[in-house]
């Protein structure tokens, strides 16, 4: 009776996982259905299948077949020299057993387990057999063997799992079989067995001999490893493995086969001393050719002339290392012009856009006061800012934005209902845009976006569909279309609700409300009467989701918001990369990568579109192939997203990284590592860090007028002067187009840390800085700024202020930095004009935008009760944003009245 309860019990729990595993896979393929994208689902969900199923066919045949052989071949056992007791014991009923039914049965469960293990393992890089079945070539030859790139990308990867995985089953089949022959055919090898042929010999031969073939298939592909491994000082087949180990891999290849062939006709004969010879002479060849050797050759004839004998292998990797990382193309500029004499006017003049986008709003403050002044509820968040550009008729400004997400787990404990968390609070509302470094008199930002619902100052931001279903944070499941109403915003002490107009998610059928239940094991699901088939459930909802429909690609970290043509989307740049680029140099896991595809996520609808931003790469080529339909030419992306394309910081971090090494193309140069450059450290707060790359807006030598870059400038290893800057064009055509500024060498260029320690040492500043630490509140250094203009470097730092019991930091002064001069303002225009020298009653460059603020009385007077009347209206109706807008306008306004009043008087 136990007997048959455990085994119900055990039938319940396999029906279980079985139900489990298929509803994962309807709901999955349900969430692809919602976004038109089946045939890709079909894609991935096949490949895995079709890849696991013909790797386990294979493997168990295998298995089966050598269990099966080694039955048959089983000899009449003799006992010779064994205990008794221990033959009737263990023996005699493990012989019995395996020439049962039962062990044929046994036999068959090994085999399916361990070709399941074998098919599982294989499975998982299920893309290597894609790329190899679709493989596109490169048109770049290694210059060793001559093999295409392509090779070592989409081939190669596949040669070396199919030997890994048939070696691994042959040592697994050989190791059993040969246990067993130990056991159960003792008397095929001792006291003469050895002379004489049997089908157990046979068994053994054919295994080891099937070893031995697979070791030569080995030491052959180790040929091809050699361009993408490093060995010495670089990466890439170097003079000894050209002249030594690739030679000495071709007779190691010889040798394994002969012991093959030497190993089968041994054990046929029955002769044991060939057997031995075959297995050590590989062995002896593989320490004398494959070791000893090239390790003479490097000692004795690489080492005494090492640059002579490696020079052309460095110019390889150089070579290799600069097109796998896209840095082949890096252009030279300079900022050394006819700018560099001119006057400080002059220059502040020349570069007014340049300067009047110059970043002063560091992220993490201005986080903190988005959090604290937009938030409006307890329950939104701002979970990153970005930086983007937009134009706003003919100014183009570079601005701060940020999405209000919906955060569940900020909801009151009460509030945490199921009817809370998935019925009602459903999303986000709008977002917040401020310009990089407009600033109130309180040190908050200005805003351009801002409240609920969405008040813009030009119509390029204006939101009509704010609300953001699909986000960061958005990583729980809702159901919108029900009776009661989702939350869209506060309004006063009224909350307004809304029922979702979008495409996104699954209809709730009455069928599927069950099938959906039990996927997520909450039959409130199923129960609600508020859910009606109108309903929909939204899953699997974050930006980040995108790797469901594209799992082979890497995704940057920072996905960003975009408000384009009434709308909130969401951009994401996502890269191909590969491990086996020939000579090229090996970081983070990865030797080749390309920004190849620009993800766009609705907000709203949930919609998710690649876009192909590098066609000339022939691995998102390869990706395009296999999946028809995925990806679309950037041709077709809506020019009003196509604008705010950036050049992702993730990648540009990466090829700084290489391109500090691998800026130098003189291999002897190189080799001797005389100029390395290194990425400087900067102060943020009290601690050094290493200097994020920041986009900011210039004008680069030869261009016309700004534009859109992403900026890192660089020190030499070891040093602490500026050597050069590193950019990304992020505009128009010219997106993607790295450019390089190497400053003249008898030229002394002021590095960051030089900067921060001249900041440090000026006694004004530092006087300042210590009494604001010392009286209850925090000096918060922000990311030091570093713009090319006029020949030098312009570095731009802003300090916040914030009282150690709150989080509400304000920017109050701004620190430039110049030709070795240094000024602290109050603002950045006060800072430029000291430092430059221009006459303090010049009036600073102002954006188009920004209306003048009256001068008579009269007009100061009837824009103050203005102000006032805005002020109670929007106290009346909960609107403290609004509020707080209202009265810091208004004191701006008065502190004008006193000081027109005084200057009268």
């Amino acid at each position: 009776m136990q007997r048959k309860r455990l085994l119900q019990l055990l039938i319940l729990i396999f029906a279980l996982f079985v139900l489990g595993s298929v509803l994962g896979i309807w709901s999955n393929f349900m969430w692809f259905s919602s976004l038109s994208y089946q045939r890709v689902f079909w894609t991935l969900f096949l490949t895995r299948f079709v890849v696991g199923a013909v790797v386990f066919l294979v493997f168990f045949a295998f298995f089966q077949a050598n269990f099966w052989y080694l039955r048959r071949s089983l000899p009449a056992f003799q006992v010779i020299d064994i205990n008794t007791r221990v033959y009737e014991v263990f023996i005699a009923p493990l012989r019995r057993i395996f020439s049962s039914k039962i062990g044929k049965l046994l036999a068959g469960g090994v085999s399916a387990l361990f070709a399941l293990l074998f098919a599982v393992s294989i499975s998982t890089r299920w893309e290597v057999f894609q790329k190899f079945f679709y493989a596109l070539p490169f048109g770049r030859p290694d210059p060793i063997m001559g093999k295409d790139a392509s090779f070592y990308l989409f081939k190669l990867p596949f040669y070396e799992l199919l030997q890994s995985s048939l070696t691994s089953a042959v040592i697994l089949m050989l190791f059993i079989c040969g246990l067993l022959y130990f056991f159960l055919a003792s008397s095929e090898f001792l006291k003469g067995g050895w002379r004489i042929f049997s089908p157990v010999k046979l068994h053994l031969a054919s295994l080891i001999a099937g070893l031995l073939v697979l070791k030569a298939w080995q030491y052959y592909l180790s040929m091809f490893g050699l361009l993408t491994t490093a060995q010495g000082s670089f990466f890439g087949a170097g003079f000894t493995d050209v002249h030594a180990r690739i030679p000495a891999l071709k007779i190691l290849i010889v040798v394994a086969l002969l012991a093959a062939i030497l190993v089968f006709i041994s054990l046929l004969r029955g002769k044991v001393l060939p057997v031995a010879t075959g297995v050590g002479m590989l062995l002896i060849a593989s320490i004398l050719v494959g070791g000893l050797y090239p390790f003479v050759i490097q000692k004795f004839r690489v080492e005494p002339n090492e640059f002579s004998r490696e020079k052309k292998y460095i110019e390889h990797n150089i070579a290799a290392t600069r097109y796998a990382y896209g840095l082949d193309g890096v252009k030279s500029v300079s900022v050394i012009t006819d700018d560099a004499e001119e006057a400080g006017q002059d220059i502040v003049e020349k570069n007014r856009v340049t300067l009047s986008n110059i970043r002063l709003w560091d992220f993490r403050p201005i986080q903190q006061v988005y959090n604290q002044m937009q938030q409006l509820r307890r329950y939104y968040s701002f979970h990153d800012v970005n930086v983007d550009r937009y134009r706003f008729g003919d100014d183009y400004r570079q601005v701060m934005i940020s999405a209000r997400e919906l955060n569940q787990d900020k909801l009151s404990e009460r509030a945490r209902t199921w009817v809370n968390r998935r019925l009602q609070y459903t999303h986000g509302y709008g977002a917040v845009v401020s310009p990089v470094n407009e600033v109130t008199a309180e040190g908050r930002p200005l805003y351009l976006l801002e409240n609920i619902p969405p008040q813009a100052e030009f119509s390029e931001i204006k939101v009509e569909r704010p609300e953001i279903y699909y986000g960061e944070l958005t990583d729980s499941i809702v159901v919108v279309n029900t009776k009661i109403g989702e939350f869209d915003y506060p309004s006063g002490e009224k909350n307004i609700y809304c029922s979702y107009q979008g495409k996104g998610g699954v209809q709730l059928t009455p069928f599927r409300r069950i099938l959906y239940a039990l996927h997520f094991k909450d039959m409130r699901l199923l129960l609600s009467s508020d859910i009606t088939s109108e309903s929909r459930i939204l899953y699997q909802r974050t930006v980040q989701d995108a790797s469901r429909l594209a799992p082979y690609l890497r995704f940057d970290s920072d996905p960003y918001p975009v408000v384009a043509d009434g709308r909130i989307f969401w951009i994401l740049d996502a890269y191909t990369v590969a491990s086996h680029y020939p000579y090229s140099d090996m970081r983070e896991g990865i030797n080749y990568t390309r920004n190849s595809v620009k993800v766009v996520v609705d907000a709203y609808n949930g919609e998710y579109a690649f876009y192909v931003s590098d066609p000339t790469d022939p691995v998102v080529g390869v990706y395009s192939k296999i999946y028809p339909g995925l990806y679309r030419p950037l041709s077709e992306m809506p020019e009003s997203l196509r604008e705010h394309l950036r050049y992702p910081v993730d990648l540009f971090k990466l090829q700084a990284e290489v391109f500090a090494e691998y800026h130098v193309q003189d291999a002897r140069v190189f080799y001797n590592r005389e100029d390395e450059w290194s990425i400087p450290h900067e102060k943020f707060s009290d601690d050094s860090q290493e200097i994020e790359p920041y986009y900011t807006m210039m004008k680069l030598s030869g261009g016309e007028k700004e534009e859109f870059v992403l900026i890192l400038p660089f020190t030499p290893v070891n040093r602490e002067n500026a050597v050069a800057w590193f950019a990304a064009r992020c505009d128009g055509d010219q997106y993607g187009e790295m450019v390089v500024d190497v400053f003249p060498k008898d030229i002394h260029a002021y590095g960051p840390m030089q900067v921060e320690a001249s900041v440090d040492q000026d006694g004004e500043i530092s006087s300042q800085l210590t009494l604001w630490n010392q009286h209850g509140s925090q000096v918060i250094r922000g990311n030091l700024i570093t713009v090319p203009l006029a020949g030098k470097l312009l570095y731009v730092e802003p300090l916040f202020l914030q009282a150690k019991e709150s989080a509400m930091p304000e920017l109050t002064r701004v620190i430039a930095f110049y030709d070795g001069r240094v000024v602290m303002e109050r603002d950045l225009w006060s800072a430029l004009n000291k430092l430059f020298g221009v006459d303090a009653d010049t009036p600073s460059p102002q954006p188009d935008d920004v209306a003048p603020v009256p001068q008579d009385k009269d007009s100061l007077a009837e824009k103050a009760n203005q102000l006032y009347l805005e002020a109670n209206k929007a106290l009346k109706t909960g609107d403290w944003a609004g509020y707080g807008k209202a009265i810091d306008e208004l004191g701006k306004v008065l502190e004008e009245m006193v000081g027109k009043k005084a200057k009268d008087s």
